[in-house]
């Protein structure tokens, strides 16, 4: 799924903003896309539910990725940044960080094949 949407990304004509949306509630996260990609980009989870929190620098011709680890189910989903209510989702982790900390959720960031980790714990 991510090899045919960084081609779609190479070769869009349409704005990621305007065929994927993230927005949250209080409690619960919601991903969804539209034509033409997956259905599989449709998810959901708890805030409740995440155990660790990664970002992926997409560079200049790609989107950001966040990578959000999920406790119940074990899975992972990826938050596009580009995606219309992306940059709010990402200010709302920033938000959550303490909480997340608090919890003992690692965080971390992805430069250039480097991930740091910012709580104890392998990256």
């Amino acid at each position: 799924m991510f090899k045919r949407l960084k081609n779609w990304w190479k070769n869009r004509n349409i704005p990621l903003k305007e065929m994927m949306f993230v927005e949250f509630v209080q409690l619960e996260v919601r991903i969804r896309a539209l034509e033409p990609l997956e259905k599989e980009w449709n998810q959901s989870f708890m805030w409740s539910d995440v155990k660790r929190v990664c970002f992926k620098d997409g560079g200049m011709m790609s989107s950001d990725i966040v990578y959000v680890s999920l406790l119940n189910p074990e899975r992972v989903v990826a938050v596009l940044t580009e995606a219309n209510g992306g940059p709010e989702f990402f200010g709302q982790l920033t938000e959550r960080a303490h909480n997340f900390h608090h919890r003992g959720i690692c965080t971390s960031i992805q430069r250039r094949n480097k991930a740091t980790c910012s709580a104890s714990g392998d990256p």
